[in-house]
């Protein structure tokens, strides 16, 4: 590689300044994610616990409609389904689940 190709892929990185000096440019952040149909996210039940939930619908006013995947062998009573909800933290709102 001659001195032409590595300034050029330099430049790609870094800003340079007169008197040669070289400031690195910082990372654009991430595009938060958007919620959309077959979204993994989970429904916090009024008791406190969490359930996964795929996304199947989202609404004009960012709500979402979820299919519930409860534990049936502790859960079986419960609705599988759930129309307009919306995001958050508290019971009857859905949330990303935690990466891991």
């Amino acid at each position: 590689m001659d001195t032409q190709d590595r300034s050029r892929q330099r430049s790609k990185h870094h800003h340079h300044h007169p008197g040669g000096t070289v400031t690195p440019v910082p990372p654009t952040p991430p595009e938060p994610v958007k919620v959309g149909l077959c979204r993994i996210v989970r429904f916090q039940n009024p008791d406190g616990t969490f359930i996964p939930a795929i996304v199947t619908g989202v609404n004009s006013d960012g709500s979402v409609n979820l299919h519930l995947f409860p534990n049936v062998k502790t859960q079986s009573w419960m609705q599988t389904f759930v129309t307009s909800v919306i995001e958050g933290d508290t019971p009857g709102q859905w949330s990303w689940p935690p990466r891991s």
